[in-house]
């Protein structure tokens, strides 16, 4: 029995991506998975298939389970590879309370970020908001409600991406308390600056289309020409790898210069 807030089970190929839940996920029964975004994230091998991926997902709402052996986690449930593959988790975050309600008996695991981390199952750059549960995995960080509100968890949840979809606005009455999904607002990129503090402030790309800001992993997205993305500089391409790897095989590149 799985039961998440965008899908209850993810296995073999499947890809969760860019996704947010706010609603209450509630689990009730025995051997259950719960999980804020997903339930069971796993592989069943059979020929080429790879293990199911969640990537750049978030949970603000609570979520709670009741029974025997339950695994109930921010972000997913239960998750685990096997011996042909691994699952990812990376790029995410959970601010909802994880609570394990009534009196479960046996093993229950009961973690902010995820519940039960098995074998083969890597989990990288996720982070939860301290004081909403039990800490069951090392692999996600603990965060302060000041480092969530600092931008602090922003910055890091795009490190490492091209194109980073995670989004902040720092200041004025608009102000978000923790990371939207929004990789179209460029007025609400966050950097971080020199002496440790973070900032609003858009991308600079040079001439090979890396951002040149400090601390920065940002790629110049392509220009879709027609249907095409026109390729000029080398962050354009690593760009658009970061897309065709994340599941979008059927985008259309080409080349228009030489890069060396």
């Amino acid at each position: 029995n799985y039961v998440g807030g965008v899908c209850g089970g993810n296995v073999s190929d499947g890809k969760i991506s860019n996704c947010r839940n706010t609603g209450s996920v509630t689990g009730n029964g025995n051997e259950i998975d719960v999980g804020g975004v997903c339930g069971y994230n796993e592989i069943h091998h059979v020929g080429s298939w790879r293990g199911g991926t969640i990537t750049n997902c978030c949970n603000t709402g609570s979520v709670s389970g009741t029974g025997n052996e339950i695994y109930i986690g921010g972000v997913y449930g239960w998750s685990k590879g096997d011996n042909y593959d691994e699952v990812t988790i990376r790029n995410c975050y959970n601010t909802g309370s994880v609570t394990l309600t009534g009196t479960g008996t046996g093993t229950n695991y009961v973690g902010g970020v995820c519940g039960r981390n098995g074998n083969r199952s890597t989990i990288t750059n996720c982070y939860w908001l301290s004081g909403t549960a039990d800490e069951a995995d090392a692999s996600a960080t603990k965060k302060t409600e000041d480092q969530f509100a600092s931008g602090e968890v922003a910055w890091l949840l795009n490190q490492g991406q091209a194109n980073g979809p995670w989004r902040q606005n720092l200041s004025g009455t608009d102000k978000d308390e923790y990371p939207v999904l929004g990789a179209a607002q460029s007025d609400t990129i966050v950097h971080k600056k020199a002496d440790g503090g973070y900032e609003n402030i858009v991308h600079d790309f040079g001439d090979n289309g890396f951002c040149i800001k400090a601390y920065c992993s940002a790629c110049q997205p392509a220009e879709l020409d027609d249907g095409v993305y026109q390729i000029g500089n080398a962050g354009q391409l690593y760009w658009f790898a970061e897309k065709v790897n994340g599941g979008e095989y059927d985008a259309d590149a080409v080349l228009m210069t030489d890069i060396t």
